[in-house]
């Protein structure tokens, strides 16, 4: 059970349940988080509130450390930067097949 203090007790419970799928999820992949209690404790605290982040996370646990390698999560975007990202992806776009065949899978 988690018991940092910062988790309502009345979610506390879902909440270790939620991490014990990551941590399978993670070993299933062969991955490893990075070994950094601030950011597991973090990651509890939102597996806690929200079921959908938790299941996209042992879902595709390799996307979930791309954006800790990266630092995705980490920082804030200046006006129109992600609008730029997206839109340098997608040049050049013109079939749904490019977009699901994985050219753009990266965004």
């Amino acid at each position: 059970m988690i018991s940092n203090g910062k988790i309502p007790a009345e979610l506390s419970h879902e909440a270790s349940d939620r991490w014990r799928e990551f941590c399978s999820a993670l070993k299933r992949a062969h991955l490893v988080l990075p070994s950094d209690a601030t950011l597991s404790d973090a990651i509890k605290r939102v597996f806690a509130f929200s079921d959908f982040v938790a299941r996209s996370c042992v879902q595709a646990p390799a996307m979930f450390l791309d954006l800790i390698t990266s630092r995705d999560l980490q920082r804030s975007y200046l006006p129109g930067e992600y609008d730029a990202h997206v839109a340098e992806k997608i040049e050049g776009v013109t079939a749904h097949q490019a977009l699901v065949s994985g050219r753009v899978a990266n965004l």
